[in-house]
C-alpha cells in the first residue's frame, strides 16, 4: 500500500499538472488572437484554409518580388514539461510568423496542422505535435493546402522557409511541390535522430528524417542557415544531413552565421539576410535552377 506522503505527492502533482493544463488552454487562445493582431497591425490577412482533413491557419500579405515565399514555424510549445504533453502547442513568440511579416516580397506563413486552436478538432491528436510531428500526414495537409495558395497566386515559383522544425518540414515538403525553387531553413534539425540523441529526447517514430533522404530534385536549390551560438541546433548536429546532400544535391549551401543562437538574430535582420544571401532568386546565390530535371512522387503518393 502507498504511504500517505506518496498520495499526497501523487495528488498534489496532478493539481499541479491539471492547473497547467487549464492555464494553457486558456493562453493558447490568446496566443492565435496575438498572432491575428501582428497580422493585422501590417496589413496582412488571416484566414482558414483546409487540405481535407485538417484546418490550417494561414497568414498573408502582399509584396512585390518574382517568387512567393511560404514560411512554416517550428514545434512551437509540444510540451508543458519534459513528460507532459501540451493541449495545444501553438507557439507564444509567434517568430516565424514575424520573420514573414518583416518579408519584403509576397509571402505567406502556414501553420501545421492542430495547431493555432485546432488541435481539439476531429484528425488531431497529440502525435502529430509530438513523436510524429513531421510525419507524412502532416506533409501531405500542408501540401494540399500550399498548392491551392500557389494556384491562387497564378502559379508564381515557391521558396519554402522553414525555421527550427519548420525547416524539417520545408525539407520533406519541397520535393512534393512543383512550384518549389528553393528551400531556405533556419536554425533546423535536418539530422532529427542526432538533434534527439544530443538532448536525450525519445527518438521520433521513424521516415521523418530527412538525413536519410533517398532523393532530391534536381530543381530546388538548398540554402541552409546555423547560429553557430545556438544550443538548441548545434550546427554541428547538421553533419549528418550535410553528408547526404554531398550525393544528393552536392550544391547545397550551408552556412553558420556568428553570434547568431536559436533565437537570436533571425528576426532583426531578416530583410539583409534575404538580401544577402540572394534570397530573392539570385542565380549567383544557388537559390534557382532550370526546372527540367526530373521530379520524385507527387504528395499523393505519400
Amino acid at each position: 500500500m502507498p504511504s500517505a506522503s506518496s498520495s499526497q505527492y501523487a495528488l498534489l502533482t496532478g493539481c499541479v499538472i491539471a492547473l497547467l493544463l487549464a492555464v494553457v488552454t486558456g493562453c493558447t487562445a490568446g496566443y492565435r488572437q496575438r498572432a491575428d493582431a501582428l497580422a493585422e497591425a501590417v496589413g496582412a490577412s488571416a484566414s482558414w484554409v483546409s487540405s481535407g482533413k485538417h484546418r490550417h491557419r494561414v497568414y498573408e500579405k502582399a509584396g512585390t518580388g518574382p517568387v512567393l515565399r511560404v514560411y512554416l514555424g517550428g514545434d512551437g510549445r509540444a510540451f508543458l514539461q519534459r513528460q507532459v504533453v501540451a493541449p495545444d502547442p501553438t507557439p507564444a513568440e509567434h517568430l516565424t510568423l514575424k520573420l514573414m511579416l518583416a518579408d519584403p516580397g509576397p509571402a505567406v506563413f502556414v501553420a501545421r496542422p492542430c495547431y493555432y486552436g485546432t488541435a481539439t478538432e476531429p484528425g488531431c491528436e497529440p502525435r502529430l505535435w509530438t513523436s510524429e510531428r513531421y510525419s507524412d500526414e502532416v506533409v501531405a495537409s500542408l501540401a494540399q493546402v500550399i498548392h491551392r495558395l500557389a494556384a491562387e497566386h497564378a502559379g508564381m515559383p515557391l521558396q519554402l522557409v522553414g525555421y527550427s522544425g519548420g525547416g524539417v518540414i520545408a525539407v520533406r515538403l519541397a520535393q512534393h511541390l512543383p512550384e518549389a525553387v528553393a528551400v531556405i531553413t533556419l536554425a533546423a534539425p535536418l539530422d532529427t535522430g542526432a538533434w534527439t540523441a544530443h538532448h536525450g529526447y525519445t527518438p521520433l517514430a521513424p521516415g521523418q528524417n530527412p538525413a536519410g533522404m533517398a532523393s532530391w530534385p534536381g530543381t530546388i536549390r538548398q540554402l541552409h542557415l546555423s547560429g553557430a551560438s545556438d544550443d538548441n541546433v548545434p550546427p554541428e548536429l547538421q553533419a549528418g544531413y550535410r553528408r547526404r546532400m554531398q550525393s544528393l544535391d552536392p550544391s547545397a549551401v550551408f552556412r553558420t552565421l556568428p553570434d547568431y543562437d536559436h533565437h537570436c538574430c533571425w528576426l532583426r535582420n531578416w530583410p539583409e539576410i534575404l538580401a544577402r544571401h540572394g534570397a530573392e532568386g539570385d542565380t549567383r546565390n544557388g537559390l534557382t535552377r532550370s526546372r527540367q530535371a526530373p521530379r520524385i512522387a507527387p504528395v499523393a503518393a505519400l
